[in-house]
């Protein structure tokens, strides 16, 4: 898997105790979203909740902005790299994020027809930037892990002048990281078509739209088009082994994360994920 490394590193930090027993690197990547060409947040720190309820508190000495739209499929970005934390078990990571809903000097979404809105995390959704993080720190280790932020399921688009961030994130220690990718048969894909593939946790699942009442998926793919062969493909990474169901939409521009949309799935199948390996599931 491939990491980007910021050009900013956060040496800087508040509220860390003396010990210097183990080091973690945090990383983030993304569910992508077909209807925006940027996704920038600002970042200005991160939190590490151990299980008493104890915190440490990283403060970056510059807020780093990221094009989350980027760090699709296999491609993160480190956030934090090698910080010194407490050998310790952590419950809990949470993130502390800039943005104004009347400025896109921090964060914002420039969509496809070239409008640049700024984004904002709602106050009702700020609780939504911590995501459960089960993990433990040994003397003299360094834990690596990424925290998906799934743009399918987080941003909203309230009216012609402002987005909102409602963060859906999950957590996975890239040594247990797996990865699913493969080609999509352009027979499946009728006109018009905006294709996308839905995971779901689980075989023989029935598939659901991202805000549906049923089962909702665990993280998605755009199809893409390769230059030149012209194969249609789409990769999903950093997921915890088990057994999943894939799904085929052409509809994935109708499915809005805040409401019960009525998309139609035309292909499905089941795939079996293991720890820190890639598997291929063609969709045909």
């Amino acid at each position: 898997m491939k990491l980007l490394h910021p050009l900013l590193f956060c040496a800087g930090a508040a509220c860390l105790s003396a010990c210097d027993d183990g080091r973690i690197t945090l990383s983030v990547t993304d569910a992508p979203i077909d209807f925006a060409d940027e996704v920038v947040v600002q970042f200005a720190g991160v939190a590490f909740e151990r299980d008493d309820g104890s915190r440490d508190v990283i403060e970056f000495d510059s807020p780093l902005r990221i094009d989350l739209s980027r760090l699709t499929g296999e491609v993160s970005r480190v956030l934090v790299d090698s910080q010194p934390l407490p050998a310790a078990g952590y419950r809990a990571i949470e993130f502390s994020v800039d943005g104004n809903s009347q400025t896109t000097d921090t964060s914002y979404v420039l969509l496809s027809d070239g409008r640049r809105l700024p984004l904002y995390v709602p106050d009702a959704f700020e609780d939504d930037l911590r995501v459960v993080a089960d993990f433990i720190i040994e003397e003299e280790e360094t834990v690596s892990a990424t925290v998906d932020f799934d743009l399918r399921r987080s941003i909203v688009i309230v009216d012609d002048v402002r987005a909102e961030l409602r963060p859906s994130l999950r957590f996975i220690l890239d040594d247990d990281a797996s990865s699913v990718t493969g080609t999509v048969s352009e027979s499946l894909l009728r006109s018009p078509c905006v294709p996308a593939i839905y995971l779901y946790e689980g075989s023989d699942v029935q598939p659901d739209d991202v805000g549906g009442a049923g089962e909702e998926p665990v993280s998605s793919a755009i199809v893409t088009t390769e230059a030149g062969s012209g194969t249609r493909r789409y990769t999903i990474g950093f997921l915890e082994p088990g057994d999943y169901t894939l799904a085929l939409t052409c509809e994935a521009d109708l499915d809005e994360p805040d409401g019960n949309d009525d998309i139609d799935f035309v292909r499905t199948r089941d795939i079996e994920l293991r720890a820190g390996r890639r598997e291929t599931a063609n969709i045909q």
